[in-house]
């Protein structure tokens, strides 16, 4: 979760990574190849923050590990559980997002809250995957939460769901690599539709339009839905640490090509002075400070966080976002932090800024980035 889109109307915050590999000149989007189809024959309350204390051990933490496992589920026998009703709409559908709202995120998803609950969430969501036809995974691993936020910690087990559009070279060496993901737990007092049921939604619905794709996209995509968020990031480091890097990257040597991190996507206001920033969003992004200036702090805008390393995804989707959106009745504005690779060389202001408190940072902080194992 995220301490800027709770001061006003971000439509969404999606964060992008890449292989720091991929050089891009300033300013320059490339061919923007990150995700083509194959031809066929057939067609040519005040919002919480995440735990500072928690997040700073998990996150500076070379040697912690998670104790964690992975678990292939199986389809099941018959006719999987459909939440989605239409399910062959091959655009967006907000009848179907609202739906989605309406039955998997409108409640708290919080371990100490109703742990039932949390399960049957994750169950149903393991059952739209598999309705997708993707590979469907669950990483167990043990995380640390407290029900206030001057509680006391306490071990509990987290669940990080995975399910997986192969390409044609799934599993092979230079298997391209796409993460979309976005955390599905929520703090105890908030019932979790904006933070980060919002995200959630989008990444169900972007599997959904793309499982249409099985077998044609040029780049496997794996749909995360993290647990722990809030926490501390415990989750996505859980993920990227002891499942992608060592399990995806170095055994497969797959090609990562970037990861796309959905969190509070639900606010929007077109009204003046709607939209407040941080304290610190002005000294390190003045550029994007002036634009929502320049725009009279409205909230009708969704925002994109690229580091230069990114740089090449975020104007990848902002050339998308401005064919598909001509009229820019929906802004968007790409904020470029003036933030390393190097994720051991992060200032304490970078680090306790509104930069680094969702899962994004997660990828920002992992090997991807400088070849080294944590």
């Amino acid at each position: 979760m995220n301490d800027f889109l709770s001061f006003g109307g971000f439509l969404c915050l999606l964060l992008l990574f890449s292989n720091s590999k991929t050089k891009v000149d300033d300013g320059v989007c490339p061919s923007c190849d990150i995700l083509k189809l194959k031809k066929t024959t057939e067609d040519t309350e005040p919002i919480e923050s995440v735990d500072n204390e928690v997040l700073m051990d998990n996150f500076f933490s070379k040697t912690k590990k998670y104790s964690s496992k992975v678990f292939k589920i199986r389809p099941k026998q018959g006719k999987s559980w459909n939440v989605y009703p239409g399910m062959k709409n091959n655009k967006a559908d907000i009848h179907i997002m609202n739906h989605t709202f309406t039955h998997l995120f409108s409640k708290q998803r919080n371990y100490f809250f109703d742990l039932k609950h949390k399960e049957k969430i994750r169950s149903a969501i393991l059952q739209l995957f598999q309705t997708f036809g993707f590979k469907v995974e669950v990483q167990k691993f043990t995380a640390h939460s407290r029900i206030q936020r001057r509680g006391r910690l306490t071990e509990i087990e987290g669940r990080n769901l995975i399910g997986i559009l192969q390409s044609d070279t799934y599993g092979k060496v230079g298997d391209r690599i796409i993460v979309v993901g976005a955390h599905y737990d929520t703090v105890y007092v908030n019932p979790g539709i904006e933070d980060n049921g919002s995200g959630s939604v989008l990444v169900l619905e972007t599997a959904r339009l793309l499982s249409q794709y099985a077998g044609r996209l040029n780049a496997s995509i794996y749909f995360i839905l993290f647990d722990q968020e809030e926490s501390g990031l415990e989750g996505s480091l859980a993920f990227v640490r002891e499942y992608f890097v060592p399990k995806i990257i170095e055994k497969q040597k797959a090609e990562y090509v970037g990861a796309f991190i959905t969190d509070m996507c639900l606010t929007y206001d077109p009204e003046p002075n709607s939209q407040q920033i941080p304290r610190d969003f002005p000294t390190m992004v003045p550029e994007a400070a002036d634009w929502i200036s320049n725009n009279s702090f409205r909230g009708d805008f969704i925002s994109i966080w690229a580091r230069n390393a990114d740089s090449f995804l975020g104007y990848a989707f902002q050339d998308a976002w401005n064919t598909l959106e001509p009229t820019q009745e929906y802004k968007l504005l790409l904020v470029r932090p003036p933030i390393e690779a190097n994720a051991y060389n992060v200032p304490r202001e970078h680090f306790f800024s509104m930069f680094y408190r969702s899962d994004h940072a997660s990828f920002w902080s992992s090997a991807l980035h400088n070849n080294e194992t944590e």
